[in-house]
């Protein structure tokens, strides 16, 4: 009995440091907030091939993200993509009647951002 007694002090003592309070506001100068304002966007798009691993979004960011792209209208100095889209097809390849490799075709397509400085 005293056991189960104690079980139940605990589970309370535990419930009790637990609780929180959502109105409470928080401690400390609040986190900055920039507004990024946009000089212009374009869509850009890219494919590769990939064997064994699949396809990433972190190669499309690092084939343009700082980089500058030539566009119809000029230069673009692509500081972020947003809004990004990908389509996947694999095919497997076969020697000998023995699964080989995988290989990944990958396209990806999105809005490139120039922000203002």
């Amino acid at each position: 009995m005293k056991k189960v007694i104690l079980l139940l002090i605990s589970v309370f003592l535990l419930a009790a440091c637990t609780t929180t309070h959502p109105n409470t506001p928080a401690v400390g100068e609040p986190i900055p907030v920039v507004s990024l304002k946009i000089k212009q966007m374009k869509s850009l798009s890219y494919s590769y091939k990939s064997a064994k691993v699949g396809c990433s979004e972190i190669e499309f960011l690092k084939k343009f993200v700082g980089k500058k792209v030539k566009t119809d209208d000029g230069t673009l100095n692509v500081d972020n993509i947003m809004d990004i889209h990908m389509d996947v097809s694999s095919s497997q390849q076969w020697f000998l009647g023995i699964k080989a490799d995988e290989e990944f075709e990958c396209s990806f397509w999105g809005l490139a951002v120039e922000y203002e400085h």
